[in-house]
């Protein structure tokens, strides 16, 4: 059974940073991306067109907004067919073209812990077997910085609605049997090379060269 990485985790966890790492091993994903822009300069790593199709499953009145999904509540599901097709067989389709393409596709989508069973169903019908990489950070710092990206309001409540959001989308991600995670404060605690080594051992992948991954985001 061929294998796919999935790469998920709360946004502003950096989950850019790992799939960054990711590419210095090897990885393709695919593409067209959603291009880098003044917010992450660096580049988002996710596939526009698994965006748009993950984004309907949840909001389809709305798909310019995908934050929707970030929520404690359990998510809406939206209506699935569109046309001769549900959303599920459209996203299975992008999938296999991009994985006859290259030797080992990655997928950026924080949506895969949110909606597991649908995920599931998707992987086993195109028999691909997902390795879930898991990007984390302390929530307090994603706090700051969603709060800077998204201009949020700082009040109590809003603190309290983002934590319980953020414990429920770690314990979801974990019980999809993650094979690695990544904290975002070990690049710089432990440095990008040490990071990098660990990411390809449990991945199995050979080891690369992290040379500049933090000084390009720190410039």
């Amino acid at each position: 059974m061929k294998k796919m990485i999935v790469v998920c985790g709360v946004p502003r966890s950096g989950t850019s940073l790992v799939c960054q790492g990711l590419e210095r091993l090897g990885v393709s994903f695919g593409g067209p991306l959603i291009p880098a822009d003044e917010a992450n300069p660096w580049g988002y790593y996710e596939h526009r067109r698994l965006l748009e199709l993950t984004t309907w499953l949840v909001c389809c009145e709305d798909p310019e907004h995908p934050t929707k999904w970030f929520t404690p509540e359990p998510l809406r599901r939206s209506v699935r067919v569109r046309g001769r097709y549900t959303v599920e067989d459209e996203i299975a389709e992008v999938l296999v073209g991009e994985m006859s393409s290259v030797e080992l596709f990655a997928w950026k989508t924080p949506l895969v812990a949110r909606l597991a069973s649908d995920f599931r169903h998707i992987f086993s019908h195109i028999e691909v077997e997902p390795v879930y990489v898991h990007a984390l950070r302390d929530p307090s710092a994603v706090y700051v910085s969603t709060l800077a990206a998204n201009g949020g309001k700082d009040t109590s409540e809003y603190y309290s609605r983002f934590l319980l959001t953020w414990a429920r989308m770690v314990t979801e991600t974990r019980d999809l049997g993650t094979a690695h995670e990544v904290w975002y404060e070990d690049w710089r605690e432990y440095g990008p090379q040490i990071v990098l080594d660990k990411m390809a051992d449990a991945l199995a992948l050979p080891r690369a060269d992290a040379s500049g991954l933090l000084k390009e985001r720190e410039a």
